[in-house]
């Protein structure tokens, strides 16, 4: 089983052949942009991977060298975007999970 999501693993592929880095840089590049927003490697969705590609990823691998790093983005925001990705684990925010509890226990009291 994998540690990352199917999200993660496309774009760090497409990193290593657009961007020409090595696998070590593509994810760790990938691992820092997501720690950067809060998110997790292993439940990062399909949508918040294309908002961290289009808005966080440009300004790393401008610092990282690569060449036109906005257009290498734009083409893995539309590969992303026309990929047919399984959605990979669910994780649920424990905010989340006691709002729902809260508000089923208003259902059932009224």
């Amino acid at each position: 089983m994998s540690d990352t999501s199917p999200a993660f693993e496309f774009v760090c592929e497409r990193l290593e052949v657009i961007a020409k880095l090595s696998r070590i840089e593509a994810r760790g590049t990938m691992r820092l942009a997501l720690r950067e927003v809060g998110k997790n490697p292993a439940y990062v969705t399909n949508q918040d991977m294309a908002t961290i590609v289009m808005r966080v990823l440009p300004r790393m691998l401008q610092t990282r060298g690569v060449k036109d790093p906005q257009q290498v983005c734009t083409e893995i925001g539309t590969q992303l975007s026309q990929a047919k990705l399984a959605s990979g684990a669910t994780y649920l925010d424990p905010a989340d999970v006691f709002a729902r509890l809260g508000s089923d226990r208003k259902k059932n009291s009224g």
